[in-house]
C-alpha cells in the first residue's frame, strides 16, 4: 500500500512537474501557435493561389484542348481544301490535255482536209495531164504513122540512088541518143523512125551496119556496129535484135554528158576498117554542154571543152571524104544554147555536116547524110 503510494505521489510530482514545464512554455508555444497559424494561413493562401492557377491552368488547358481541336479541324479542313484543288488542278490538266487533244485533232482533220483538197487538186491535174499525154501520144502516133509514111514514100523515091551507092560501098550508120526526160514525149517517135531506118536500109543491100549509144550522165545503152540484114536472109532476126535494143532506150531525169557519147560514137567508127564504106554518125538531143555540170549555164570550161570538142568532129571527118555527121535537135525552140550547140557541132565538120530540127523526116535527112556529094540525089 505504502508503495502504491508512493508510486502515485511520485506520479502527481511528476506531473505537477510538466505542467509547471508546460506553465513555464506557454509563452513560446503559444509564439510558436501564432506562427504556425499564420503559416498555416499562409500556406491556405499560396493553397488558395495555387487552387486559382491550377484551375487557371485547367482553364488554359481546356482552351488549348479547344484551340487544338479547332486548328485540327481547320488543319483537316485544309487538307480537304488541298485536296480539292488538287482535284481540281487535275481536272483542270486533264481538260486543258482534253482541249489540247480536241485542237490537234482539228489542225489535224484541217491539215488532211487540205491535204484530201491537195491531192485532189493534183489527182485532177494528173488526170488533165495524163488525158492531155494520151491525147499527145494518140496524136504523136497518128503522126509517127504519117510520118512512117511519108518517110517510106520519100525514101522510096531516093531508092535507086541510095541502092547503088550502099550496094556499092555499104553503109556503116550510129545513133548517138539523149535519153534525158526533158523531151521524153517525143522519144518515142524518134525510137521508132531508127526502128524504120533498121528495117529500110537493109532492104536496099546487105552492106549496111547500124550501131547505137543511148546517153544520159554517161553511156547507159550500146549496141556497137552490127549488120542488119534483110528479111529475106535472116528472117528479121539481125532487124529484130536493133528493135529490141530501141524498146529499151527509156527516158529518164538526169544530166547529160553529150560529149563523151559523142566520142564514144567517133571511136565506134574510127575503130572500123571502112573499105571505102560510108559512115554516118547521127547526133540526136535537145541540149548542149550546159547541162554537163548539173546546171542549164554554159560556162567557161563547157564552151572551152565545146570548142575542143568541135575540133575532134573537125578531125575525125577530115580528109576522110566517106564520113559524115548528121545533128537532129530535137528540143524547144526558145533552147537557143541547144539550138546553137547542134548547129555548131554540124558545121565543124564542114560540107560533110547536116544540121536539121525536122525530126519528122529523120528517115530523110540520114539518107540525105549518107549519100556522097558527087552522086546527085533525086531531089523531089
Amino acid at each position: 500500500m505504502t508503495t502504491f503510494c508512493d508510486l502515485l505521489l511520485s506520479t502527481l510530482l511528476v506531473i505537477l512537474l510538466v505542467l509547471f514545464v508546460y506553465i513555464q512554455q506557454v509563452p513560446e508555444v503559444q509564439a510558436t501557435v501564432q506562427q504556425a497559424t499564420e503559416t498555416m494561413e499562409q500556406a491556405n493562401t499560396t493553397m488558395q493561389q495555387a487552387s486559382a492557377t491550377l484551375q487557371q491552368a485547367k482553364e488554359s488547358q481546356l482552351a488549348a484542348d479547344t484551340k487544338k481541336g479547332e486548328l485540327d479541324q481547320r488543319s483537316k479542313d485544309l487538307d480537304k481544301f488541298q485536296e480539292s484543288l488538287n482535284e481540281g488542278l487535275k481536272q483542270q490538266r486533264v481538260d486543258r490535255e482534253a482541249r489540247a487533244r480536241a485542237v490537234a485533232a482539228r489542225n489535224k482533220a484541217e491539215k488532211d482536209r487540205q491535204r484530201a483538197v491537195e491531192d485532189k487538186k493534183k489527182a485532177i491535174a494528173v488526170a488533165r495531164k495524163a488525158r492531155s499525154e494520151a491525147e499527145k501520144a494518140r496524136a504523136l502516133t497518128a503522126r509517127s504513122q504519117k510520118d512512117a509514111k511519108a518517110a517510106r514514100q520519100q525514101s522510096s523515091l531516093d531508092r535507086a540512088v541510095l541502092k547503088s551507092v550502099v550496094e556499092t560501098v555499104g553503109v556503116d550508120l550510129v545513133f548517138v541518143i539523149d535519153l534525158s526526160q526533158s523531151w521524153k514525149s517525143t522519144q518515142p517517135r524518134i525510137l521508132e523512125t531508127v526502128r524504120l531506118i533498121s528495117e529500110v536500109l537493109p532492104d536496099m543491100s546487105a552492106e549496111v551496119r547500124i550501131g547505137l549509144i543511148g546517153f544520159r550522165e554517161a553511156v547507159v545503152h550500146q549496141q556497137s556496129l552490127t549488120q542488119v540484114l534483110p528479111n529475106s536472109i535472116d528472117g528479121g532476126r539481125s532487124q529484130r535484135q536493133i528493135a529490141r535494143i530501141v524498146a529499151g532506150m527509156q527516158g529518164k531525169s538526169a544530166r547529160v554528158d553529150i560529149e563523151r557519147a559523142i566520142d564514144h560514137g567517133m571511136h565506134y567508127l574510127q575503130d572500123r576498117s571502112t573499105d571505102g564504106r560510108m559512115q554516118l554518125l547521127v547526133v540526136i538531143g535537145d541540149v548542149g554542154m550546159e547541162e554537163r555540170n548539173g546546171d542549164e549555164v554554159l560556162d567557161v570550161d563547157e564552151q572551152a571543152d565545146a570548142k575542143r570538142l568541135f575540133a575532134r568532129v573537125k578531125a575525125w571527118t577530115g580528109d576522110h571524104s566517106h564520113r559524115r555527121i548528121l545533128t537532129l535537135f530535137v528540143g524547144d525552140e526558145a533552147d537557143t544554147l541547144g539550138q546553137k550547140f547542134f548547129t555548131l557541132l554540124a558545121q565543124s565538120a564542114g560540107t560533110r555536116g547536116r544540121y536539121s530540127d525536122n525530126h519528122s523526116h529523120l528517115v530523110i535527112e540520114a539518107v540525105r547524110s549518107a549519100i556522097p556529094k558527087n552522086t546527085p540525089p533525086n531531089t523531089k
